[in-house]
């Protein structure tokens, strides 16, 4: 019986004796091979990425083990909100302030803007800091003044041109940064009081630009 019970002690030491069984550069080695397991998952999915929002953009580089190049601009790009939209050719009445419609797009990553519904908008889809740019030109006449506003949610100038005409096509543009909430939009309101109607001269008529810089 005593050497019954000695055998069944001798097992049940043995037993967490050989879980701990492993050398220092054993457990080394099987930690390093579920890092790189875990790493090659990462870098797999990485390479396929597609970013939902800027705001995701900017979280996905601090993954841990992602490896340096496995997320680029292709990954990124398409992701990145940006809009840029235009009116080639619009007849603006003397004055009176005229939010300008926008009829085409050269680029839209993120659904910012409809070329018809609303189409003077461009509406941001995530928080953010964001570069707001619009340019315009005026046909030729030397009466009057120019403004170009941008402004925010219908009502709130956020940045502001005002130019004296000259005798050719009179061009003005302005550039702002500013933090909008998801679902905010941004326009373009001109002005003129030549005293007659003035076209936006083509090809470059009007154009309004949106791009998503920061988080905010």
């Amino acid at each position: 019986m005593t050497a019954l019970l000695l055998a069944l002690v001798g097992t049940a030491i043995a037993a967490p004796s050989a879980i701990r069984a492993l050398s220092k550069s054993e457990k080394k080695q099987t930690a390093q091979i579920a890092r790189n397991q875990a790493n090659k998952q990462i870098n797999q999915r990485a390479a396929g990425l597609s970013v939902a929002s800027a705001e995701s953009a900017n979280s996905a580089g601090v993954a841990a083990g992602v490896s340096d190049g496995a997320i680029g601009t292709d990954q990124l790009s398409s992701a990145i909100p940006a809009a840029s939209a235009s009116a080639n050719s619009e007849t603006i009445t003397s004055g009176a302030h005229q939010i300008v419609p926008l009829n085409s797009e050269e680029f839209d990553t993120a659904n910012m803007h409809d070329n018809v519904f609303d189409n003077s908008r461009i509406t941001v889809p995530v928080d953010g800091i964001y570069a707001v740019s619009a340019g315009v030109e005026w046909e030729a006449n030397p009466d009057g003044a120019r403004l170009l506003r941008l402004q925010t949610n219908g009502s709130e100038a956020i940045a502001t041109a005002n130019q004296p005409p000259v005798d050719a096509a009179t061009a003005q543009s302005v550039t702002t940064f500013v933090a909008l909430a998801a679902g905010e939009y941004v326009e373009m309101l001109i002005f003129q009081d030549s005293g007659v109607p003035l076209d936006l001269s083509p090809p470059d008529g009007a154009s309004l630009q949106v791009v998503w810089q920061a988080p905010g």
